[in-house]
């Protein structure tokens, strides 16, 4: 038996803190939720995120979790 595939959703969101030396952003979503991405997060580059920079984010949605799968920059 095989488990379905996630679904997935966007959001925008707003960097709150980049930690360059962990490869790490936290971010506050749309949705008023905590997210984070990584250096290994697909679609951007954590060099570029300062804070206060908006962020479009993929969200993949499994049974019991949320994860950011992807993000990219707003211009």
């Amino acid at each position: 038996m095989s488990l379905p595939e996630p679904r997935s959703s966007h959001l925008s969101a707003t960097v709150i803190e980049v930690l360059p030396i962990t490869g790490l952003a936290y971010l506050e979503g749309d949705d008023h939720r905590s997210w984070a991405v990584t250096k290994s997060t697909a679609g951007g580059d954590l060099n570029q995120l300062k804070p206060g920079k908006r962020v479009h984010l993929t969200i993949a949605h499994g049974h019991s979790f949320d994860i950011v799968t992807a993000y990219c920059t707003v211009s």
